[in-house]
């Protein structure tokens, strides 16, 4: 279900032209993250239609609650990789993405959309995970880049990983 603590924002900023409908791409994007049909449209047909193939996702708090170096490798490669690993998260329980509150959905400069959101469904739910995303259009307005942060300390004191920093 994608809520809103707020209806998310939504600019179209000169030479963005119709490529930046933050609002709308933000909410085509989630619906692919958490699996769900957008407008009765397939979460795989969703992401042909707005992931480039090329596509490479970014986040070196996913690298640090995963444990693994912060080296600024991607997570994904390719589409094909960000939608399996896209399914292997929810096949978590509960699913990190079930309850992604879109907070804000801004056009930035360029062809950029900057959108924030809360999680509150990851592990013990104790600490909601607010984080913030960058995603960058292709000339066929794809997503073709992701940059993402979120608070991972958050994140890792609902999964169970940490306890000494949230009380």
């Amino acid at each position: 279900m994608l809520a809103a603590a707020s209806s998310p924002q939504h600019s179209s900023q000169p030479g963005l032209g119709s490529k930046c409908d933050a609002a709308e791409i933000v909410q085509k994007y989630v619906s692919i993250l958490q699996q769900k049909e957008y407008k009765g449209q397939k979460p795989s047909q969703t992401a042909e239609e707005i992931i480039a193939p090329n596509y490479q996702d970014f986040s070196e708090s996913v690298h640090s609650t995963l444990k693994q170096e912060l080296n600024g490798q991607p997570l994904s490669r390719d589409r094909s990789q960000f939608l399996d690993n896209v399914a292997t998260n929810n096949n978590k329980r509960p699913p990190p993405f079930a309850q992604l509150e879109v907070t804000n959905a801004l056009c930035a400069e360029g062809n950029v959309i900057f959108w924030s959101w809360r999680l509150t469904a990851v592990g013990s739910g104790k600490y909601p995970v607010k984080g913030m995303q960058l995603l960058y259009l292709d000339d066929h307005g794809q997503i073709y880049k992701s940059e993402f942060e979120f608070n991972s300390l958050a994140w890792g004191a609902d999964t169970g990983q940490i306890n000494a920093y949230c009380g």
